[in-house]
């Protein structure tokens, strides 16, 4: 637990800054992980600040907003880590939900950071032609719009941030070639291995929740059974 702590960025109804002193002294000194499932206004998080935290609400704004800040923390951490952004792309939403609190704009956008090693002798796949082609022949541009992910998708189970299968089709086509690898090592709900699949790729999907687990599982194996080619879907727990 680091002795810093940082400042909520909202006012939340039923925030818990007059209750921090009393919550830090009854933390325990070291744990592995936080999890917060009403994160609310953030004051508990932001005055921890631990290593590791798994944060959710019921509003889907909020934590869009988290995940706008998250994005901009993970490409700093990339390039300190030595790797060097190709792309930052866009995902306009047509349908984003609401803004309940009528205090700010509507999030409506979500960044996808694409990045390689910052090696000269490092090289990346961009099947370029593949991307203009789906673009009716014109140039594949950084800002990809469309709705979000349909019912159809979530059949097998629900996921907090389940993306759309159009997102992952255009990411998994634009920078592998089939029978590559795609790795997932946060996999929820398993779209990257639906999509990883269905196009000839073979997956690997990791993730620390057994529900997610088993909702990816069922969706893999309706693709297995769906293709031309049984590859075989392995799952090890």
């Amino acid at each position: 637990m680091k002795n810093s702590s940082v400042a909520p960025f909202v006012k939340w109804a039923g925030g818990k800054r007059q209750l921090l002193k009393q919550i830090r002294e009854r933390m325990p000194q070291k744990y592995n992980k936080y999890y917060e499932p009403f994160v609310g206004g953030g004051a508990v998080v932001f005055d921890l600040l631990p290593e590791r935290a798994v944060i959710n609400d019921i509003n889907k704004a909020l934590i869009n907003t988290y995940q706008q800040i998250c994005n901009y923390s993970i490409g700093m951490a990339l390039e300190q880590e030595g790797f060097k952004i190709i792309n930052n792309i866009t995902w306009q939403k047509t349908n984003p939900p609401p803004n309940l609190a009528c205090r700010c704009f509507t999030h409506s956008t979500e960044t996808i950071l694409w990045a390689k090693k910052n090696d000269k002798k490092a090289r990346h796949l961009f099947n370029y032609q593949v991307m203009k082609d789906m673009n009716g022949g014109k140039q594949m541009k950084d800002v990809w719009t469309g709705s979000l992910t349909k019912a159809s998708e979530k059949r097998e189970g629900k996921h907090p941030t389940q993306k759309p299968e159009y997102l992952l089709e255009r990411i998994i086509l634009a920078s592998t070639e089939a029978g590559q690898v795609v790795l997932d090592p946060f996999c929820g709900s398993g779209t990257t291995g639906v999509v990883a699949l269905r196009y000839g790729r073979k997956f690997i999907g990791i993730d620390n929740c057994e529900e997610y687990l088993q909702i990816t599982q069922k969706r893999l194996e309706k693709v297995e059974n769906s293709v031309s080619t049984k590859r075989g879907v392995r799952f090890d727990r």
